[in-house]
């Protein structure tokens, strides 16, 4: 009989063919949750630095103070009131200058043109 389930002759293993066919079926997800368990792993170390907007986005996250439909929202990822809606009123941990920089360097690549040659 099986070893598994007790129900049907085993061949391959002692196990019956279905038994047989869960086993392998629970090796390979094994297998593949162990291959992708650092990458896991590395997703939830970068989420864990992200800084996660505890508070209801119906508030400033500076200040608590309700802001309805008047709510900015800044890149950092929160939502603030027009008192600390410009990113020096909030200490905003997002890089306003190296984005814009990043972005400039996008837009317009360098251009070099040929060396003419002198007559």
């Amino acid at each position: 009989l099986c070893r598994s389930c007790h129900q049907f002759y085993g061949s391959q293993g002692g196990l019956c063919s279905t038994c047989y066919k869960d086993n392998l079926l629970r090796q390979g997800l094994q297998e593949t949750v162990i291959s992708a368990l650092p990458k896991l792993v590395e997703e939830t170390k970068e989420l864990a630095t992200l800084p996660s907007p505890a508070q209801k986005v119906d508030r400033c996250a500076s200040c608590s103070r309700r802001v309805g439909l008047m709510g900015f929202n800044c890149r950092c990822g929160f939502v603030y009131c027009t008192k600390h809606r410009l990113p020096e009123e909030h200490d905003c941990s997002f890089d306003h200058q190296k984005a814009a920089r990043r972005k400039l360097t996008e837009d317009n690549p360098q251009v070099i043109a040929e060396k003419l040659t002198k007559i």
